[in-house]
């Protein structure tokens, strides 16, 4: 049986937002650069996201962005705070993307037969 690729809608994506705004660019931006990452590959098997208001707590920053990748073998997780929900979604989003790439890396040695 021959292997098949993502496609667009088997990326299922989540989203919660509680005391701040996701708008449908940020939720487009999201899923681009899910597509991406996805591309070529079958291990992601969907993200979720997470955007609150943390405004009014004695950290430094005002939202928090938490990201979750369903990927094989374990899931990644993301977290980065900002002061606008856009920079920490952003930040999210690359530092899951460097998580999955070195993920696939170890997988890849493993299987080359390299071992740490």
């Amino acid at each position: 049986m021959a292997k098949r690729a993502h496609t667009p809608s088997d990326i299922r994506i989540e989203y919660a937002v509680e005391d701040a705004t996701l708008t449908e660019a940020m939720k487009a931006k999201v899923a681009r650069r899910m597509r991406r990452l996805a591309g070529g590959h079958r291990d992601i098997a969907g993200a979720a996201v997470a955007i609150e208001n943390v405004r009014g707590t004695k950290r430094n920053a005002s939202y928090r962005c938490r990201l979750v990748i369903y990927i094989k073998p374990a899931p990644i997780v993301a977290v980065h705070k900002a002061d606008k929900e856009t920079t920490a979604l952003t930040e999210a989003l690359d530092a899951a993307e460097r998580q999955v790439r070195g993920q696939r890396e170890r997988i890849r040695d493993r299987h080359r037969g390299k071992y740490p």
